[in-house]
């Protein structure tokens, strides 16, 4: 069975399975664009806006990115790539993904 992942944008954690990920800044601005909208092609331009910090992104500053989520991930099919257009995530997400919001809304 695959891991599942979690994502806590609060406390900037991420799991796979038990595992905690670490990930650089644009690596985690990346996989929380992209767990946002589990199953959605995100384009690499609103890819490229989510990762970038003032200065624009370009598509291989995505692609590269991508290549170390898959990577921290430890399963390249989570993040599918639809070439010319952009990113999927096509993990399994646990239930509680975003409870983090919760704690913090109190």
């Amino acid at each position: 069975m695959p891991d599942l992942v979690r994502v806590d944008p609060y406390a900037r954690k991420a799991w796979a399975g038990e595992r905690l990920l670490k990930l650089r800044p644009p690596e985690w601005r990346l996989l929380v664009a992209l767990t946002a909208q589990p199953g959605t092609l995100l384009t690499w331009r609103s890819l490229a806006a989510a990762i970038s910090t003032g200065r624009p992104a370009s598509k291989k500053c995505v692609q590269i990115n991508a290549v170390r989520v898959r990577s921290q991930l430890g399963d390249p099919a989570y993040v599918q790539t639809v070439p010319g257009v952009g990113l999927r995530f096509t993990a399994d997400l646990a239930e509680d993904i975003y409870l983090g919001e919760e704690k913090h809304r109190g």
